[in-house]
């Protein structure tokens, strides 16, 4: 397509059959002019497949693939109120030789005093006993049979922040926002794992019997692996914008992205399965909140610093404005389709030459 005045013809093709549109355009470098469209179709919509069609089909597929594997941004997170809140796991972390536990959090509340604050743990008797606990004053981090290490520098309030622990080759470190805050040599190797533990996100059970109160925090997302995650004194840690892995170590993923009605949350690591939110396994237990994460202005599920800039013109979302934005618009030419309302580029209740004027205008990738 030539700019300045120039002319062009456009012959999408449809698998069987041909749909003939001359589109003459008259650009400047400064403004469009008019845009005239004629064309007759030699078929009906509801005719052969599209080609350019099947490709958004294919894209869309992509994008809602990723998102059940937990791989995109979300803007929730579920709220920790009370000491009594818990998710039960029907999980049992099997035994590994490295073990990384880490947690994107925001302390909302005071620490409880004694044994407390828990955010993940696993326990079954004094042969299995993995525990993460986190507060405002410090992190600990426990396994069975190992150094009991904990960081006492202060977790920053009023923000979200990444808490990792992890145990490998004989040492277990804590970052604090990608940052080494202590590390000690230790033993367990490898870290036991026993079957029918209790495991839980919140307050859990010690030794089976006593109640461990669990942070009063909000957590964004928690992921076990068992291999070690960072191999470095610094590094820099996943941010709400970040695509987490649910990779061959990933044990227990668990992003909270579902709706606030379900009360099963999905294990997005390879042990699978899910999770009960608030179940009566404890006495007195109540269930956190599922809840917007406080930074999704808009409303549309997605953290406001991670949307992309808005590109009129790209009707599929692929981050650049071609044939297939073209192939949109042509298809629902009138009334916009309930499958691709964004084909009324301009959101005027209808399909015409002003959304195909911006389509043309746009062409190429977006900035």
């Amino acid at each position: 397509m030539r700019l300045g005045g120039a002319a062009a013809e456009l012959v999408p093709t449809r698998l069987g059959r041909v749909v003939v549109a001359r589109i003459m355009v008259f650009l400047t470098p400064l403004a469009i002019g008019t845009v005239f469209l004629v064309g007759s179709a030699a078929s009906s919509r509801t005719g052969s497949a599209v080609v350019a069609r099947t490709e958004i089909e294919m894209k869309q597929f992509a994008v809602g693939a990723a998102a059940l594997l937990g791989s995109v941004a979300h803007a929730q997170s579920v709220d920790f109120a009370r000491p009594t809140d818990t998710i039960r796991l029907t999980h049992d972390v099997p035994s590994t030789s490295a073990l990384t536990v880490e947690v994107r959090i925001l302390i909302t509340g005071e620490c409880q005093p004694g044994y407390a604050n828990a955010i993940w743990r696993e326990q079954k008797n004094s042969l299995e006993h993995k525990e993460l606990t986190v507060c405002r004053s410090g992190v600990s981090f426990y396994l069975a049979g190992a150094t009991d290490i904990v960081s006492t520098d202060e977790v920053p309030v009023g923000r979200w922040v990444h808490v990792a622990c992890q145990q490998a080759g004989g040492v277990a470190r804590i970052w604090i926002d990608g940052s080494l805050v202590t590390e000690a040599a230790t033993t367990s190797n490898p870290i036991p794992s026993v079957a029918g533990s209790s495991n839980s996100i919140g307050a859990g059970l010690q030794n089976d019997l006593q109640v461990v109160p669990g942070a009063i925090c909000r957590i964004d997302w928690i992921r076990v692996s068992t291999c070690a995650r960072y191999t470095t004194t610094s590094f820099t840690p996943p941010s709400e914008c970040d695509l987490l892995p649910a990779d061959s170590c990933t044990a227990l993923l668990f992003t909270f992205a579902e709706s606030s009605a379900e009360s099963e949350l999905r294990n997005l690591g390879y042990l699978t399965g899910t999770a009960t939110i608030g179940a009566a396994w404890l006495a007195g237990a109540t269930a956190p909140t599922l809840t917007a994460s406080g930074d999704d202005a808009d409303a549309d599920g997605t953290p406001d610093g991670c949307e992309t800039p808005p590109c009129p013109g790209d009707a599929d979302s692929s981050g650049s404005i071609d044939g297939v934005d073209l192939a949109i618009v042509l298809q629902n030419w009138g009334a916009p389709s309930a499958k691709y309302p964004g084909a009324d580029i301009n959101a005027d209740g209808e399909v015409n030459g002003s959304d195909l004027a911006i389509v043309l205008a746009g062409w190429g990738a977006c900035p």
